[in-house]
């Protein structure tokens, strides 16, 4: 099984740039490590910033990230609304 979940990097909640590793929250991380655990599960990390941050492909082998980049935060939202309409619309017919 494959899961994505989107959040937000808090390195850019935080504006710390320079961290070289992504932090999600308590919640998000307990998740992951729950998700981690599981045989067959699949997880994808999207999250999106207003800086270019540094973020390994995996954090464990079932884990991957993914860091976005966009210039501000309204063109960050959507961006990843237009990423999803088509598969919502796909989803409702």
């Amino acid at each position: 099984m494959k899961v994505a979940i989107l959040t937000t990097d808090n390195r850019e909640h935080h504006k710390d740039y320079a961290a070289p590793l992504p932090r999600f929250g308590i919640s998000p991380e307990a998740l992951l490590q729950g998700f981690a655990q599981l045989l067959e599960m699949e997880v994808h990390v999207v999250s999106c910033t207003q800086q270019p941050l540094a973020a390994p492909e995996k954090t464990t082998p079932k884990i991957f990230i993914t860091v976005s980049w966009c210039q501000d935060s309204a063109g960050c939202g959507r961006s990843i609304r237009a990423a999803s309409t088509p598969s919502e619309k796909n989803c409702a017919t």
